[in-house]
This record gives structure tokens, sequence and C-alpha cells, in this order.
């Protein structure tokens, strides 16, 4: 009877090995079909022609456009009221220094500026705040919140997806751009 817990032979390296790669792989295709599932609904085509020639005025009292045409864009189009987006929304501040990337908040269904403001504050969010309306939504195509938009010097959705996302994940998909 004693012999049964002691002579269990224990894996060995090499099949740990495989089971770890298996695993690995695994949820490598989960995280794939995440990330076609989060996009699935979103334009691939270029921005309306509106929307490439809009300024919008800032929540930093300025004026910005959404997208430029001397370089690509990263759009992070928010809610205030999005808990999501109060999680998320400093993903995209290690992106500002990169001169080779134009990088705007697009905020959407918000009532008040002050809404902003907090959102602001509470989230560390440090891009321009460009101020939407519904009608920026429908152009987009926008159907949760937070939304990530990559646009090419031409003016093409090139990528686009809703949801949390990560610093890594963000990178990797900023980078086939630059």
């Amino acid at each position: 009877m004693a012999e049964n817990s002691n002579n269990q032979e224990k894996p060995s390296k090499r099949s740990k090995a495989i089971l770890w790669l298996r695993d690995g792989l695994i949820l490598l295709c989960i995280l794939a079909a995440v990330e076609v599932w989060q996009g699935w609904n979103h334009p691939r085509e270029p921005l309306d022609s509106d929307l490439q020639t809009k300024v919008y005025p800032t929540l930093q009292e300025q004026t910005a456009a959404l997208w430029t045409p001397d370089k690509p864009a990263l759009v992070y189009a928010f809610a205030p009221w999005c808990s999501v987006c109060q999680n998320d929304a400093s993903v995209i501040n290690p992106f500002l220094g990169d001169e080779r990337l134009h990088v705007v908040s697009l905020a959407l269904s918000w009532d008040a500026t002050k809404d902003l403001i907090d959102f602001q504050k509470d989230t560390g969010l440090a891009s321009p705040i460009l101020l939407g309306s519904d009608d920026e939504v429908q152009a987009l195509g926008l159907t949760a919140f937070p939304s990530y938009y990559l646009i090419d010097k031409n003016g093409a959705i090139v990528h686009s997806w809703s949801g949390f996302t990560t610093r890594v994940g963000l990178w990797l998909r900023i980078k086939t751009l630059l």
C-alpha cells in the first residue's frame, strides 16, 4: 500500500515543457479570438471626409484634429461614465512622446465639461481631449467604450477595437504603423 505514493513517476522536464507549450498555444488562441471579437464590428476604411477635415475644440481650450496627413494617429474614444475607460485611459500616455504618432482622446457621450475634467484628473489621461458628439459615434461606427482607432497617413482606419487593452497590446498594434 505504501508503494503507490512513493513510486509514482514524476513528469520529465520534457513532458512539462510540452504541457507549458500546449497551454501557451491555447492562451494565444484565446487572446487572438478576443482580439478578433473586440474589433469585428469596427470600420476598416478611410475616415469620413468630414472627420478628416474637422477641427475640434479641446478640453484644454485649444483646437485639434482627429487625424493629420503627416503621421499616423491613435484615437482613444471614451465616455467619462465608462468604468473600463476609467481603468484603461492612461494606457495611451506612453505614446504621447512619440513624434511619429498623432495621439488624441475623443470624449463622447458626455454631459458637462466638469465630468471630463474629473475624468482626466482621476485617470491621469495626458493627451489632448477632443470634445466629440453623437456625430462621431455614428461616423466611427462606435458600439462600445473605450474604442481605439489606428489611422494611417492616408486617413484610412487600419485597426480598431473596443474594450480593455494593455500597453504591450497597444504597442504591438502601433508598431505596424510606424
